[in-house]
């Protein structure tokens, strides 16, 4: 995250980290053939670590995901990145789990999550938490839009908007071109130096992918340049990418 992290106090992060930790682990103890609908695990190397148009990483970062959606929309995700680089001498170190509760649900055109993610930095630096919404509807041609709320350290709104474009061919191949555009509240713009409320950043984002049985591959290139440097300053990474790996167990096949 931005540098002003380190100088933020935390406001009770171990508290709620006692609470949203449990439940983890009571989803992954359900995670079970007759429980979960889907369950999948995700490994990333990624050269650099570019979020939401802030360079937060120079060198490269591998990360590893869990994911478990269930038959009723409840869902949740553990996520973890480690640095492979030795540049803030933490090589081989985790630099941040993120704990993201979800539920999910179709309505008419729209397909809608609403979530909550904490934030924990190992490192040192102080967790925080974030409530979401996201929204996206269409096909081929689809249009989403996201809304993060950071509930303590900056109790301010961050904003996502996208028009992405997907291609299949045949059951194997599929590629999707998406841009978007980012919005900011006054402190989250100061939380990374910028100054005042506005447009954020825009990105333009191409990802191929192939997927055989219980196994797929995405790589994705992307670019992505602030709007106003008021509010976000000039970042050092522009052009960025990674290769992410999935795999999805057949419990229900297994069972």
């Amino acid at each position: 995250m931005g540098r002003s992290l380190q100088r933020m106090s935390p406001r009770n992060s171990t508290p709620r980290f006692l609470i949203v930790g449990p439940l983890f682990l009571l989803l992954a103890a359900l995670s079970l053939p007759v429980a979960a609908s889907e369950v999948s695990y995700e490994v990333g190397l990624r050269p650099r670590h570019v979020w939401r148009g802030i360079t937060l990483r120079q060198f490269p970062v591998l990360s590893a995901a869990a994911t478990v959606n269930y038959r009723n929309g409840i869902g949740g995700q553990v996520w973890i990145g480690v640095d492979l680089a030795d540049d803030n001498g933490r090589s081989g170190e985790i630099q941040e789990i993120d704990l993201d509760l979800f539920y999910d649900r179709r309505v008419g055109l729209f397909d809608l999550r609403f979530g909550y993610v904490e934030l924990i930095f190992p490192g040192g630096i102080d967790n925080t938490g974030e409530l979401y919404f996201k929204a996206r509807a269409g096909n081929a041609w689809s249009a989403g839009v996201e809304a993060y709320y950071n509930v303590d350290l900056l109790e301010d709104l961050f904003v996502l908007v996208d028009l992405r474009r997907e291609f299949r061919r045949g059951d194997l191949w599929g590629a999707s071109v998406a841009t978007g555009l980012g919005w900011s509240g006054e402190e989250y713009a100061r939380f990374f130096d910028g100054r005042e409320a506005g447009f954020h950043h825009w990105s333009l984002t191409l990802d191929l992918d192939h997927r055989r049985d219980r196994t797929s591959w995405k790589l994705r290139l992307a670019y992505t340049d602030n709007l106003q440097s008021e509010v976000l300053p000039e970042q050092p990474i522009h052009l960025w990418g990674g290769l992410y790996l999935t795999y999805r167990p057949d419990f229900q096949g297994s069972s």
